[in-house]
């Protein structure tokens, strides 16, 4: 893995070397820049009051939710079949970087399932395949065609969203539901209180024009469709959600949220999850950009100059680098990975960082759609110790070998990864030679027009080991 820090110079440099290789410094520095003007411009407006602060949980809202059948002969006036009942109600709170269905769009097997059987077995795996982006899964018994049902469901500002589905039963490919109802309205308020008025959809996925099931397959497939006042359903409503607020709860700080509650895995596991879930519960742009300066602080809550927090974007970009601004524009997404070789940003879960077989950092993916000039909402945060258990400095060293190195298994390869990072430094370390002797032949001869000629490229004797390091280093 990238030790998130290291004492050791020539392998800050070689960090150094890939951050500037991949991302020009004038882009980064913009970047930077634009960042630290949302700031000031929040504090000069005004618009922050008061400081963001550590929390472990964000505002949530508990919501009593009733489901209620009205399947009668106002809404299919032929008739109420035999046996007319509403499957098992089947669905999730979740954030926007998730849609389980839609009108227009394709089912999934698991919206398939549900619709022509009331299975909920597969739709309950692509619920959890979505990660972070669910807070939870939401699921409660079926009922008769004019049967009620109730429940209670938590929504919170980073996943104010339901999705929910019931299959009309009997029916060929027939379900009443929502699709990412949001319980925050236009003002970013909790509703009071609210009713959705549930009308027929066909899935697309089998054929057949009566209340009956194992029908032939649609072929081709088609897209999920409102059949409302269509075939045997006139424009009545044939369910209803309704929805009332219970209690809010706002957020809070709890414990394992200080940087100085991280002495071990687990500890450090909590911390970043932690913070994590501090940048998903700031509302605001400007939220977000204090939040992370004060993950800079060096002496707060978050930081302390031996663990502290890196943000990724998910394609492994840094965005953030709490100790080191001038690894942010990098691009770690070759050098980060979780114990057994696979890469932190294929994971929908957090995992260790291993190195050598010793856990010296978590990685934790996360969504959020505050954080300013990201492009997307997904994320992956890096917390590590600086320093092993013991107190002495973690280098990164390899055990056995007697050389460093600075990455993983995984992509490329160790020697890959090795080989590429040497040519890396040493095209930098030509680079700063050349700026050095540029500026030495201006201030004493003041003609640049041959300064990279070989004589003025030669390293000084006695200065080989300042550049590329001993014979005992990388």
């Amino acid at each position: 893995m990238i030790p998130l820090k290291s004492e050791r110079p020539p392998l800050r440099d070689d960090i150094h070397a890939r951050g500037r290789s991949i991302l020009p410094r004038v882009f980064r520095a913009a970047a930077l820049v634009a960042t630290g003007l949302f700031v000031l411009a929040a504090v000069v407006l005004g618009a922050l009051p008061e400081p963001a602060r550590a929390q472990t949980a964000e505002e949530s809202a508990a919501y009593t939710v009733t489901f209620e059948g009205n399947w009668n002969t106002d809404s299919t006036p032929g008739g109420v079949v035999g046996g007319a009942h509403f499957t098992t109600l089947i669905g999730a709170v979740h954030g926007a970087g998730v849609t389980f269905w839609e009108p227009g769009g394709m089912a999934t097997p698991g919206v398939e399932g549900v619709a022509e059987t009331g299975g909920t077995g597969t739709f309950e795996s692509e619920i959890r395949n979505a990660g972070v982006a669910v807070k939870s899964a939401v699921k409660s018994g079926g009922v008769s065609a004019t049967g009620m049902r109730t429940f209670e469901v938590e929504f919170s500002r980073t996943h104010p969203l339901l999705t929910l589905l019931s299959m009309i039963g009997p029916s060929p490919d027939w379900f009443v539901g929502v699709s990412s109802f949001s319980m925050l309205d236009e003002s970013g308020a909790w509703r009071s209180s609210h009713e959705i008025d549930l009308f027929p959809y066909d899935a697309g996925t089998e054929d057949g024009e009566e209340f009956s099931l194992n029908n032939a397959s649609t072929d081709p497939r088609g897209t999920i469709t409102s059949i409302r006042g269509q075939g045997r359903f006139s424009g009545t409503r044939m369910a209803r959600l309704s929805f009332t607020l219970g209690a809010v709860t706002p957020p809070t700080r709890g414990d394992g949220c200080d940087v100085s509650d991280a002495v071990d895995d687990q500890s450090l596991r909590k911390f970043v999850e932690c913070a994590a879930e501090s940048i998903t519960a700031s509302g605001t742009v400007e939220e977000t950009s204090r939040l992370l300066e004060e993950f800079r602080d060096g002496g707060g809550d978050w930081n302390d100059g031996r663990t502290y927090l890196v943000l990724l974007t998910a394609g492994g970009g840094v965005y953030f680098h709490a100790d080191d601004r001038e690894l942010e524009g990098g691009d770690w997404s070759e050098f980060v990975f979780c114990e057994g070789g696979e890469s932190v940003l294929d994971r929908r879960e957090g995992c260790f960082i291993g190195y050598e077989g010793e856990r010296r950092g978590y990685a934790h993916p996360f969504s959020a759609s505050h954080v300013p000039m990201a492009r997307g909402e997904e994320f992956v945060l890096l917390g590590g110790f600086d320093k092993t258990p013991g107190r002495e400095p973690f280098t990164g060293e390899t055990g056995g070998g007697g050389g460093c190195f600075v990455g993983g298994s995984g992509r490329g390869g160790a020697s890959g990864l090795f080989l590429t990072a040497l040519a890396l430094l040493l095209t930098v370390l030509l680079e700063r030679r050349l700026v050095e002797t540029d500026r030495f032949r201006s201030e004493f001869s003041g003609d640049r027009s041959d300064s990279r000629n070989a004589d003025w490229m030669e390293i000084p004797a006695g200065t080989k080991s300042e550049y590329l390091g001993s014979e005992d280093d990388c």
